[in-house]
């Protein structure tokens, strides 16, 4: 087909006149074959066919092929074409893998409530289909949920340059991105509002016409020309990685990575439930699911909270005739439903005591069904039992702490090699920090210390900003002093995964600042970075609180303070050698 399609042998069909064509698309064992109505196209596609079935010796069954034509052609030329082909015309109602084959701009309803009229509904379908934080079960509303994927869509086909299909759409729907039209400067939340009096705007439209030729740096005259200040100040405030390409970030999602899980929430988020005339906060919810205890039990919990379970009490409220004389277990269920605090002393800890209320009212209704139902008399010493069983249950697989809590010191790295610990202490308060770093090679021996103070300045308090500062200026100073074995140490997974995988794992801010620290890394010829615990990175730790607590930059490369010598030399570990 490819070979044909260059020859201009088939032409395929376009959606508008920018997209590209389309000759053929393929799926599993299918083929949906493109081009125009006349015997010249026809032709050339049984030519196609035919060559295709000498090859492996399978020929095209043609009683289970069809072709459909476009509604601008006549029936006499549609009816001549399709017996040339030797295949029947697609019907409206053709039907490839269950599912329409054509579809017009009508809409079709997937999903139907089935109205019975039996039984009575104690809670509305639309407070169970929320998530479990906001007091439903889970279920999803299907139709915010069809809205979300369809946001997932609209997204891969404004951020996605290589799948032809999205070729093929935004080539139809089109989209451009500017700097005047488009939400880009971190910090605004909106496109930048052009200065007062302003008019020539032609010769800026994109990022990079705010560049200085050839580099990434702002043009600050420019920008101050162009834009309104606090515009201009959050513009020269950015950092722009010295690689990489514009991406787009969704601002839903902490990486920056769309999802239809985040489209949902925003689209389904409430911030308290209220039953009856109660006003039940989020945390109950959040409180209620994270418990360990089955699930039966949890979910009976979450119906009384909801206050749907059929007690007499709440049954006479739909049906007359019904005596109400269960008032101690409605009473049970509404201390719960309250929250009520009451007293046990204080050996008992409030999830404990939220487990064993729990468990105790689950198996009063579980007893009194069994009775009710069953005709089954409790028994008073087994219950006791399953109650004990279930809120001291340990689940099988629980970890040993004693594992856990090993105390792990700094090693040296290997011969030939430097280790530079680095680390970040972050006030988030006042927005204080302090940076730094720790070089020592194999046997122990400092090289350098470097502690760095940043007052405010930081993205809405993000404290990966500060780590990603601190990497950034280690891997800065190993390439100033052109060290070629390097090694980085940190206590911070997230950063150091960051720097070793494609994928991102920092807050979408500071993605570009992982960008600059990889450009640097390239920049030394042997370098690893390792994530440790911070009982291995206790030195560069202490230098970092001592630089945010006393407001001071420093470095020292041959004479050290006693209280960082003394440290280091508490650090070091002779027997890891």
């Amino acid at each position: 087909m490819l070979v044909v399609e260059l020859k201009k042998d088939i032409v395929g069909v376009k959606v508008s006149r920018k997209a590209p064509p389309i000759t053929h698309l393929l799926f599993a064992d299918d083929i949906l074959i493109f081009g125009q109505a006349n015997m010249q196209h026809v032709n050339n596609i049984l030519q196609i066919i035919k060559e295709f079935g000498n090859l492996p010796g399978q020929m095209l069954n043609f009683e289970k092929s069809c072709v459909y034509f476009s509604n601008n052609l006549s029936p006499y030329t549609c009816d001549t074409l399709a017996n040339a082909l030797n295949m029947s015309l697609v019907v409206d109602s053709e039907k490839y893998l269950g599912a329409p084959l054509l579809l017009g701009h009508s809409k079709l309803n997937f999903w139907r409530g089935h109205k019975t009229g039996k039984g009575i509904k104690f809670i509305a379908w639309d407070n169970i289909n929320k998530s479990k934080d906001l007091g439903g079960i889970g279920f999803r509303d299907l139709e915010t949920f069809n809205i979300s994927l369809i946001c997932k869509l609209v997204w891969k086909i404004i951020s996605d340059n290589d799948e032809l299909w999205i070729q093929i759409l935004r080539a139809k729907c089109g989209t451009r991105i500017n700097i005047w039209m488009d939400n880009w400067v971190i910090g605004l939340g909106h496109p930048p509002v052009s200065a007062d009096g302003l008019v020539n705007t032609v010769s800026y439209t994109y990022g990079s016409d705010i560049f200085h030729e050839g580099t990434r740096n702002w043009k600050e005259s420019p920008i101050h020309y162009l834009f309104e200040p606090i515009s201009a100040s959050k513009i020269l405030d950015m950092n722009v990685p010295v690689i990489g390409n514009d991406t787009l970030i969704w601002f839903l999602d902490r990486k920056g990575l769309f999802s239809v899980k985040s489209v949902y929430n925003v689209m389904t988020r409430q911030s308290e439930v209220v039953t009856g005339t109660y006003v039940i906060p989020q945390q109950v919810w959040k409180t209620l699911w994270k418990i360990k205890l089955p699930h039966k039990v949890k979910l009976f919990v979450w119906k009384c909270i909801q206050d749907i379970v059929p007690t007499r009490d709440k049954l006479s409220r739909y049906k007359c005739g019904i005596e109400t004389h269960s008032w101690f277990f409605y009473r049970v269920i509404s201390w719960f439903h309250t929250r009520a605090n009451l007293n046990f002393g204080t050996e008992i800890s409030t999830e404990s005591l939220n487990k064993l209320l729990m468990v105790f009212v689950w198996s009063i209704w579980k007893d009194r069904c069994s009775k009710k139902f069953q005709n089954h008399d409790p028994n008073r010493v087994m219950t006791l039992d399953n109650i004990n069983k279930m809120v001291y249950y340990v689940p099988s697989h629980a970890v040993n702490l004693n594992t856990q809590l090993q105390i792990h010191k700094w090693k040296p790295p290997d011969f030939g090699y430097l280790k530079i610990n680095i680390d970040a202490s972050f006030f988030k308060e006042s927005l204080q920090g302090g940076t730094r770093l720790i070089i020592r090679n194999f046997a122990g021996h400092c090289h350098g210390v470097q502690g760095q103070y940043f007052n405010v300045g930081m993205m809405q308090g993000i404290e990966v900003e500060l780590e990603c500062k601190a990497l950034t200026a280690s891997v800065s100073l190993a390439v100033t002093r052109s060290l070629t074995h390097v090694v980085f140490e940190y206590d911070n997974e997230v950063l150091i995964k960051s720097i070793n995988e494609q994928v991102p794992c920092v807050h979408w801010m500071n993605q570009g600042l992982v960008l600059n620290i990889k450009f640097l890394l390239n920049k030394i010829r042997h370098w690893k970075c390792n994530s440790v615990r911070r009982t291995s990175n206790t030195v560069a730790d202490k230098i970092a609180k001592k630089a945010r607590s006393t407001k001071l930059s420093f470095e020292f490369f041959n004479e050290y303070p006693s209280g960082i010598q003394g440290w280091i030399t508490q650090d070091y570990d002779v027997s890891s050698i």
